[in-house]
């Protein structure tokens, strides 16, 4: 029998049961990426390599992402600019 269940800061689940405590805590997952479109010049579809010219001063990437196991609150994407972000 199944008592209370909480869920901690690092959302984990505790489920207490007539049996004891026990602890889930969901496997984090990398969420999938699509790239749908990159809009500068004009609006590309996805590409795996584009090149641009550095006089651009619009760059928008449209993306998508997708997971069964990642908790929403987790879904952020990091990006970096090559030649832009040496880090």
């Amino acid at each position: 029998m199944v008592y209370d269940v909480i869920e901690d800061p690092e959302g984990a689940l505790w489920v207490c049961t007539d049996k004891g405590i026990t602890r889930y805590a969901a496997t984090q997952a990398t969420p999938s990426i699509q790239l749908l479109s990159v809009t500068a010049d004009q609006k590309y579809g996805p590409r795996a390599d584009l090149r641009l010219s550095s006089s651009e001063d619009y760059l928008v990437f449209e993306l998508q992402g997708l997971s069964y196991k990642t908790r929403p609150d987790h879904m952020v994407y990091d990006y970096r600019l090559y030649g832009y972000h040496d880090d």
